[in-house]
């Protein structure tokens, strides 16, 4: 059970991480 919550909480840090760098990536392209 824990395991799986930690593995939750992984895979959402990584999916947001991933969000911030597209959009950075994004915002360097259009600026």
């Amino acid at each position: 059970m824990v395991a799986t919550l930690v593995s939750r909480l992984a895979d959402f840090a990584a999916m947001r991480d991933k969000r911030v760098g597209d959009a950075l990536a994004w915002a360097r392209g259009s600026g």
